[in-house]
């Protein structure tokens, strides 16, 4: 009994001939049900649909009036210019429209409000932290 079954990429490495040629599939029924399904795939794959004249014929009819025929058009040459014209106007316009005003700074009478604050969110950091290390500074603390 082999050690492991072929993986899917070595079977069709085999399919296509470049696969390993140690007999593997020799021993390994399993492994040769698989490969036999690949090969019968294959197989499908390379056989040539049956097409019947009178379609191949119709088929290059077709082609030769889309090529002899009207070609469809995406685009008005005659339009071109006034849309970037248009387009130009509208990207000067908005370029050169009114600049926002300077925000103005905070007024010296705020700032005092600011500092007091800052001092109340420090204040109660600092006193969280004091709680929560509490108990680990008692480890450390020497009993007298």
């Amino acid at each position: 009994m082999p050690a492991r079954h072929w993986t899917d990429d070595e079977l069709i490495a085999r399919l296509y001939g470049v696969g390993p040629e140690d007999g593997h599939l020799e021993e390994c029924g399993e492994c040769a049900a698989r490969w036999r399904r690949f090969a019968a795939v294959r197989e499908r794959a390379l056989v040539e649909p049956e097409v019947s004249q009178e379609f191949l014929i119709a088929q290059r009819r077709r082609i030769y009036e889309r090529i002899e025929g009207p070609r469809p058009v995406f685009w008005k040459p005659a339009l071109g210019v006034p849309i970037a014209a248009a387009a130009m106007i509208l990207a000067a316009l908005l370029l050169s429209g009114p600049k926002p005003s300077p925000q103005p700074t905070l007024a010296s009478s705020d700032r005092p409000k600011d500092a007091e604050l800052f001092a109340d969110i420090y204040d109660t950091l600092e006193s969280a932290e004091l709680q929560a290390l509490a108990p680990v500074r008692g480890l450390f603390e020497e009993k007298q």
